[in-house]
């Protein structure tokens, strides 16, 4: 992925604090609304990881070198509409060109049991699904998922939208998910205590309420074709790269 320019949002400070901490710190700021924007430079090690608590209160105010090691961290809030409009105000304010742009969606997510995926483990969304956007035919909230389609696309020429439903490119995800795995084996080791963490492919749902009840996430699996992990903000995400035209990566 080389001369490309990463854009990662997550939805919490939390969820993107240990990138920052081994990255070498550049800015830091917020839009009028609340959006959370950092600047920073991929480490090629790890000895400077008290660049960021030395740096944070001081600001870049230079332009941005152009480097492959260059990302930008929006921190939007949770749920649909906050990553939307976290990606919006950044996009529109500040890119000028999206062509080499890739956003990274990530944080932290639920996963489903019947995935095979565990606690721990690292999945690379392959699409991703609003459940509650389509047509509900029937009364019973558990019994009316999947929905059926809406008779109109959310984005213009992606028929899968009908159903709230973002897929995303297969070489794209399938190199991801593959660097992913290099780094989980060349850290095992050193930084994870339990070797048998794991990165796979998978399909993602969007949720507006956080699925805490086993029956209702079991009918949720077995409705939306067994997604491996449920998040509040990747459909949204996606929805605004379609529109857009950007790649988009979901990791989790």
């Amino acid at each position: 992925m080389l001369n490309r320019e990463f854009l990662i949002a997550a939805a919490t400070f939390m969820e993107i604090e240990p990138l920052i901490k081994c990255s070498t710190f550049l800015s830091d700021s917020f839009s009028s609304s609340g959006v959370r924007v950092i600047t920073g430079k991929f480490n090629r090690d790890t000895d400077n990881n008290k660049d960021y608590d030395d740096k944070r209160n001081s600001l870049y105010d230079k332009k941005r070198e152009e480097d492959d090691n260059n990302f930008t961290i929006i921190v939007t809030g949770a749920g649909v509409i906050n990553a939307a409009h976290g990606l919006t105000v950044y996009l529109e304010s500040c890119i000028k060109n999206y062509k080499n742009l890739i956003i990274i969606q990530t944080g932290i997510a639920g996963v489903f049991e019947g995935s095979g995926l565990k606690i721990g483990d690292i999945a690379v969304a392959s699409s991703d699904t609003y459940i509650h956007t389509g047509v509900s035919l029937n009364s019973e909230d558990l019994s009316s998922y999947p929905l059926n389609q809406l008779p109109f696309e959310l984005v213009h020429n992606c028929p899968e939208s009908k159903s709230g439903k973002f897929i995303f490119d297969k070489e794209l995800i399938k190199r991801a998910c593959s660097n992913i795995k290099e780094s989980l084996v060349k850290e095992a080791t050193s930084r994870i205590e339990d070797k048998t963490c794991n990165a796979a492919i998978g399909d993602f749902i969007t949720v507006s309420t956080i699925t805490a009840a086993p029956e209702q996430a079991d009918h949720i699996f077995k409705a939306f074709d067994r997604p491996c992990m449920e998040s509040m903000e990747g459909a949204a995400s996606a929805h605004i790269a379609k529109l857009y035209n950007i790649g988009f990566i979901q990791v989790r």
